[in-house]
């Protein structure tokens, strides 16, 4: 059970009905992925009374996730009624925006997660690393579908196909990593960690790979974590269905070959 008794709900969250979640459960679990994957949550306006909570995703890639599963797995955790929309005036960023001093609260006093830039300070909480190894995998499929890749690699010069399955991701948080080590070999997967240097807008950025790679750990991450985001899903299921799966492909073009529309060897013609 966890002591929401020194949680405050502003007038707003009453009137909103806002509620919060007493027990963990592997829903729950999955929400705290995702809020450390695509989430963030600071103080703002000119008194910094406003608690905002703010996840943004690719606007095509991870929309369909957005509207599917995080909208409606936020309502059933705490009631909010959150609307999906387009975030940057680029229109490559889509998400969602929640104003709940509650929430905000629940995630802060009762989970353990930072406010502000956690990008350095980020770590699986520790009643996730606590839990049961179900809880365990909800937080991860929550993660990876918000800031993990999948990606199809040819290996070697004697494969022309996509065949190669890698999982990975990159944080700047050195401790996540650690963390994701250990609870992912717990679960019975080999796991491969690195130190590299990301380059962004002309700078460098020290960041930390994790890489789970090979067919065997993807067949164990289906049967025991999965994956809910579209992104992630379509390419496995064209893996399954053909062998390999063409790289540089949007989800548009992904559902397309998996209804028999686009023929994926086009993407190896020159």
């Amino acid at each position: 059970m966890f002591d929401i008794s020194n949680i405050d709900f502003s007038w707003v969250d009453k009137r909103k009905k806002i509620i919060l979640p007493k027990t963990m459960t592997e829903e729950l679990a999955e929400d705290i992925g995702i809020h450390i994957g695509d989430g963030s949550m600071y103080l703002s306006g000119p008194s910094k009374k406003s608690y905002i909570l703010r996840y943004s995703g690719h606007f095509t890639e991870d929309k369909e996730h957005y509207l599917k599963r995080i909208i409606p797995l936020k309502k059933a955790l705490f009631n909010v009624k959150a609307t999906g929309k387009v975030l940057n005036c680029r229109n490559n960023e889509f998400g969602i925006v929640i104003c709940s001093k509650a929430i905000y609260n629940f995630y802060l006093k009762a989970i353990g997660i930072p406010s502000g830039k956690k990008c350095k300070i980020a770590d699986i909480p520790e009643i996730i690393k606590n839990s049961s190894k179900e809880i365990q995998c909800s937080f991860i499929r929550g993660l990876a579908d918000t800031d993990f890749s999948v990606t199809f690699k040819r290996k070697s010069t004697k494969h022309d196909l996509n065949y190669y399955p890698v999982i990975s991701a990159d944080f700047a948080s050195k401790k996540l990593i650690k963390s994701l080590k250990s609870v992912l070999t717990d679960l019975g997967f080999n796991v491969v960690t690195l130190d590299s240097v990301n380059k962004r807008y002309e700078k460098s950025y020290k960041t930390h790979v994790i890489n789970i790679n090979g067919r065997s750990n993807l067949e164990h991450w289906m049967k025991q974590i999965g994956f809910s985001n579209p992104n992630h899903l379509t390419k496995y299921l064209i893996w399954k269905k053909y062998g390999f799966c063409p790289p540089y492909t949007t989800i548009l073009e992904r559902k397309q070959i998996l209804k028999g529309d686009i023929n994926p060897y086009i993407f190896y013609r020159k």
